[in-house]
């Protein structure tokens, strides 16, 4: 028995010796194998950089014009600027201004009796330039030598066109009590002071620079004057 045992050690042992001595089988190696992308080349950009979004462009606003009255008669010769001109003589306001009349071109109304008048001229200052945009205040009397102290009749304004010219119509007033006829002015430049006046009719009046110059045709009368206003 104890000889098997031997034999069995030794035959175990020589397969040990055996395997150690056989090479041992090399493991393979797995190496991660690397992909290579190509990338596109990038162009230069020619496109113009972006941006920002354009400012919405705002339309200056049209400057306001003074406002005009289109003139029905022809247009009247200026006074003669080679000679100095005078300033126009004040005159007294008188009781019966009313502030607030309407704009309009015409103080007659329907059923209104007496002559029509279309009265024209220029505003201008001393050294003969026109003056646009000036408002011209006009009140009267009747035709029966009567003034509306209860409303805006024969009341009434307008303003000078870009030359300095202004027209209205209305009708020859009548003599007022002991008075002769006359018309009430106030002319008011743009932000300047202005004149306080009265136009007065030739074969009554009683200060010939107040006195308009008249001309008739077959439908009206005409007068014409032209307001000088004193430098301030």
């Amino acid at each position: 028995m104890k000889f098997v045992q031997n034999i069995l050690f030794i035959i175990v042992s020589l397969s040990v010796i055996t395997a150690c001595a056989e090479p041992q089988q090399p493991i393979a190696t797995i190496l991660p194998t690397t992909v290579v992308v190509a990338l596109p080349t990038a162009e230069p950009s020619h496109a113009p950089a972006e941006s920002a979004p354009p400012t919405t462009e705002i339309t200056p606003a049209t400057p306001t014009q003074p406002s005009t009255i289109e003139p029905t008669a022809e247009v009247l010769p200026g006074p003669d600027c080679t000679v100095g001109l005078p300033p126009t003589r004040p005159d007294m306001e008188g009781p019966y201004f009313l502030a607030g009349s309407p704009e309009k071109a015409s103080l007659i109304e329907p059923g209104m009796s007496g002559t029509p008048l279309l009265i024209s001229g220029y505003v201008m200052t001393e050294d003969c330039k026109w003056i646009p945009g000036a408002k011209l205040e006009f009140w009267q009397a009747d035709a029966n030598g009567e003034y509306d102290l209860g409303g805006y009749r024969l009341r009434g304004h307008v303003f000078t066109d870009e030359n300095g010219r202004y027209q209205i119509q209305t009708i020859l007033p009548a003599p007022y009590e002991t008075r002769p006829r006359h018309i009430h002015v106030m002319v008011l430049p743009p932000g300047q002071s202005g004149l306080t006046t009265q136009l007065y009719f030739p074969g009554d009046a009683p200060y010939p620079e107040l006195t308009v110059e008249l001309s008739e045709d077959s439908q009206e009368v005409a007068a014409m004057f032209n307001f000088v206003l004193a430098a301030r």
